[in-house]
């Protein structure tokens, strides 16, 4: 017999993803390909969207939820905050994923996307910060190759 790969949980266990709080979300490009533009690491260290970026931020923008967010180009931040919405983190994403593969006629996306529940006001601030200034810190990235 043959071993089973077992996927690793991602997900707190137990937890209710409609819980009113703050999120931080990474949502990665398929394979990490570069699909949502570039960083201008001359200039000021923006994100120039190409066409698929601009959906993306187009389909953010959509979300009431979406606190603050960052587009990179092979990845995406987002800091969520849910408050008596009567959605959960889950569906939030599972929908904008969707939207977003639809108009482009491909998914862009990696399978899944990494959630962390943001438990206070300090980490809160580091996320902030963190999410604000990803594209300047791009060369340093996990996602930059």
């Amino acid at each position: 017999m043959g071993e089973f790969y077992t996927r690793k949980r991602l997900r707190l266990k137990d937890f209710d993803y409609k819980t009113n709080g703050m999120y931080f979300i990474t949502i990665c490009a398929k394979d990490k390909k570069h699909l949502f533009g570039h960083i201008n690491l001359e200039n000021d260290a923006t994100t120039i969207l190409n066409n698929n970026g601009k959906t993306v931020e187009k389909h953010i923008t959509k979300i009431p939820e979406v606190i603050n967010h960052t587009i990179m180009p092979n990845h995406i931040h987002l800091i969520l905050e849910l408050n008596n919405s009567n959605r959960d983190l889950y569906n939030i994403i599972r929908v904008f994923k969707s939207y977003v593969s639809k108009e482009l006629g491909f998914s862009p996306w990696q399978r899944s996307f990494h959630d962390r529940i943001i438990r206070n006001e300090k980490e809160f601030e580091y996320i902030w910060d963190y999410v604000k200034h990803n594209p300047e810190r791009w060369r340093e990235d996990t996602y930059f190759k």
